[in-house]
C-alpha cells in the first residue's frame, strides 16, 4: 500500500484545518449518478450492455473450466483470459446472451441505503490534472498529504464504533445490495474509465463523527497525520502566503512542508515546487 494519501479541500475549509478538523462528507453530497439514479435505462434483450471487465472474466470462467484437464495443462487461465480479450469483440456477444437468460433484475443502489454513514475521500497520487480539476476546484483548491499508516487508517474502531477503509473498485457492472458482509458495495465501486483516480474511502457511522458545525461533518485531526500541504496551480497568492505563515508561525503545523503545484518545463505534468526550503 501506499506510504501517503491526499485529501483536497477548499480555501473555505483552511480555517477548519487550522482548528485542526477535516471536512467529511455524507452520501448524498457524492453526487454520485449511480447512487442518485434519476433517469434509468432498464436492459432488454433487444439491446445488450457491454459487459465489464469482471463480468467478461467471470461469464469465461465455465467455458475455461469444462476444457479437458490435459488441455488446461497446456493453456493456463491467465493465457485464455489474454486471448480472449485479443478477441472480445467476437466472444462478447454470445457471453451477453448468456449472462442475459440467466441473470435476474439488479436491485439499482439508493442514497437511503448509506443515509447513516459519513465518509473521507483519499487519493494516492497528485499527479493527474483531472483530479485537480475535478477535486481540486480546477487547481485552486489545497491537498493535504496524509500518512497511510497513521492509526487514523489502521484502526477498525473510532470512538467504539466500526469504520471501515479500503480501496474503490473500478468496475462498470452494477454493485450488489448492502449486506452484512459487504454493507457498502455501492460507495466503494465506481466505472471503470476513472480507474486513474485510484481513490481509496475512509467511512465512519455518522455517530462516529466527531463535531458538526453549520452543516459540516467533521473529523478530528489527529497529530501526526498531516504530514504536508500543497496549493493548488490556480490558487490565489494570498492563500498561498496564508499557508506560508501557518508552517512558520503555528506551533500545530510549523516546519510542515508547503509545496505549490507548477507545471514542469520539460513534460506535460504538474510537479511540486517548496515554498518554505
Amino acid at each position: 500500500m501506499t506510504s501517503r494519501f491526499y485529501s483536497f479541500i477548499t480555501y473555505s475549509q483552511l480555517s477548519m484545518l487550522k482548528n485542526q478538523w477535516l471536512g467529511a462528507m455524507t452520501a448524498n453530497q457524492l453526487n454520485d449518478e449511480f447512487l442518485e439514479n434519476k433517469k434509468v435505462h432498464r436492459k432488454t434483450k433487444a439491446r445488450e450492455e457491454r459487459l465489464s471487465d469482471s463480468e467478461f472474466e467471470q461469464a469465461l470462467k465455465p467455458a475455461y473450466e469444462a476444457m479437458a484437464d490435459s488441455m488446461k495443462a497446456m493453456v493456463g487461465w491467465e493465457y485464455y483470459l489474454e486471448q480472449a480479450k485479443q478477441n472480445r469483440e467476437k466472444i462478447e456477444p454470445q457471453l451477453q446472451r448468456s449472462q442475459t437468460a440467466n441473470s435476474s433484475e439488479v436491485r439499482l443502489a439508493s442514497y437511503k441505503d448509506y443515509d447513516k454513514v459519513c465518509l473521507l475521500r483519499l487519493f494516492t497520487s497528485l499527479e493527474h490534472i483531472a483530479l485537480w480539476q475535478s477535486f481540486g476546484q480546477h487547481h485552486q483548491g489545497i491537498a493535504l498529504e496524509l500518512d497511510a499508516n497513521h492509526e487514523f487508517f489502521l484502526n477498525k474502531r473510532h470512538k467504539d464504533l466500526p469504520q471501515l477503509f479500503a480501496p474503490i473498485t473500478y468496475d462498470d457492472s452494477r454493485p450488489p445490495k448492502p449486506s452484512k458482509t459487504e454493507p457498502f458495495p455501492g460507495l466503494l465501486r465506481r466505472p471503470e474509465h476513472l480507474a486513474y483516480e485510484k481513490e481509496f474511502r475512509l467511512i465512519r457511522p455518522l455517530a462516529a463523527a466527531d463535531k458538526m458545525q453549520d452543516g459540516e461533518l467533521m473529523l478530528r485531526l489527529p497529530k501526526g497525520l498531516l504530514t504536508g500541504i500543497y496549493v493548488g496551480l490556480e490558487c490565489p497568492s494570498q492563500v498561498s502566503e496564508e499557508l506560508l505563515k501557518l508552517v512558520q508561525t503555528d506551533l500545530m503545523f510549523k516546519r510542515l512542508p508547503l509545496w505549490h503545484m507548477v507545471v514542469s518545463d520539460t513534460h506535460l505534468r504538474l510537479v511540486p515546487m517548496a515554498l518554505n526550503e
